[in-house]
């Protein structure tokens, strides 16, 4: 059996060599799991959860770097954005707007990345690829918040080959950002 260090150093290395950051996922996992990677030098971490992040944010070191991966609600905003460095989900212009507002007491802009909603399910949050072209355009009027990339959800149906549609449709909207 693989113990969890032996899989951590493994894909973290696997990662690294890719050019991309981890951030590990620590919805419902305990505190001591989260410490046991912390100790190995880990410190981008992600929730799904405004008040399990709040919990987990209180009790760890303050250099952990959180990043704020579900769907977010506009009321939640002002306690979310204190705590993380990232917002992995600005699905429309009135949540970025909260953001950049909340944003304004913060020293740096908090990154985000728009989320898309290439598959065009309606049980998934997201701008539709029409609206992050728009958005992307009007980026300027929010400076308290860099957003820094694009992201989607691969449909839960439908395979490989469903997943790739969706990236790919994802990748297409890439040269109008930045």
């Amino acid at each position: 059996m693989t113990t969890l260090s032996e899989a951590y150093t493994a894909l973290s290395r696997e990662v690294a060599a890719s050019g991309a950051r981890l951030v590990v996922v620590t919805k419902t996992h305990p505190l001591d799991t989260i410490r046991e990677l912390y100790a190995m030098g880990h410190r981008d971490f992600g929730e799904n959860r405004v008040s399990e992040l709040e919990e987990k944010y209180a009790a760890l070191p303050k250099d952990i770097s959180w990043h704020f991966i579900g769907h977010l609600q506009r009321n939640k905003v002002a306690r979310t954005v204190p705590l993380v460095s990232m917002i992995h989900s600005i699905d429309s212009e009135r949540l970025l707007a909260a953001v950049a507002e909340a944003a304004i007491v913060r020293t740096e802009p908090v990154e985000a990345l728009l989320e898309v909603n290439t598959a065009g399910e309606a049980a998934k949050h997201g701008l539709t690829p029409e609206a992050a072209r728009e958005l992307v355009g009007q980026l300027d009027k929010y400076s308290n918040v860099l957003v820094q990339g694009l992201m989607t959800m691969a449909p839960l149906e439908g395979g490989v080959a469903a997943a790739a549609n969706v990236f790919c449709a994802l990748r297409e909207l890439r040269p109008g950002f930045r």
